[in-house]
């Protein structure tokens, strides 16, 4: 989940950087229809107002509409209409997810071939070897390292690992992540 919030922080500040305009000035430009129907009225200050009301920057010159800008700017709001929505219901739906514990650990005591060597020349040979055409089993792993030639005190320490319970620097990963998520964002917080 840290990957996608850092990434998403990213974007979000990218996108809120992009400016958006907006115009309320008639199909043509210069307020035809509006003129007509009520003549006494300030059109371009309503218009710039109304625009600005919405949080987009006001464009008081527009050509007729061409093709340069007619498919993608007028569905620029539908696009980030459906991913403002997308976004805001993403916690929704994580919120229903549940981690099946029991498969979780099944699936990682089958999966033995993440382990990191200290020292081994040629360590991602070497468990290729082990592992080419093979199942990978907690013996397996455990009978390569009692055979590497490295000191005792760090085959005791790969012989510590399950891959239940090691998870390198995903802990204090995950601790930082709203920290650098806010540095991105350019609010340094300061513990």
């Amino acid at each position: 989940m840290a990957i996608f919030a850092v990434r998403l922080r990213s974007e979000r500040k990218e996108l809120s950087q992009v400016e958006i305009l907006g115009k309320f000035v008639g199909v043509v430009g210069n307020y035809n229809a509006h003129i007509v129907a009520y003549p006494d009225v300030n059109r371009p200050r309503i218009a710039e107002e109304f625009v600005q009301s919405l949080g987009l920057s006001f464009n008081p010159y527009v050509a007729q509409r061409h093709l340069t800008d007619s498919t993608v700017l007028r569905n620029m709001g539908v696009d980030i209409g459906h991913s403002f929505l997308a976004y805001k219901s993403t916690p929704q739906g994580i919120g229903k997810l549940q981690v099946n514990e029991a498969r979780l650990r099944e699936d990682l005591n089958q999966c033995w071939e993440v382990m990191q060597i200290y020292g081994v020349p040629e360590p991602y040979e070497k468990l290729e070897e082990l592992t080419r055409g093979r199942a990978v089993t907690k013996e397996s792993i455990r009978d390569f390292i009692e055979g590497l030639d490295i000191p005792e005190e760090a085959k005791n320490n790969l012989l510590k690992f399950t891959l239940d319970t090691y998870v390198g620097a995903a802990v204090e990963l995950a601790r930082n992540m709203e920290n650098t998520v806010n540095i991105m964002n350019g609010m340094e917080i300061l513990a």
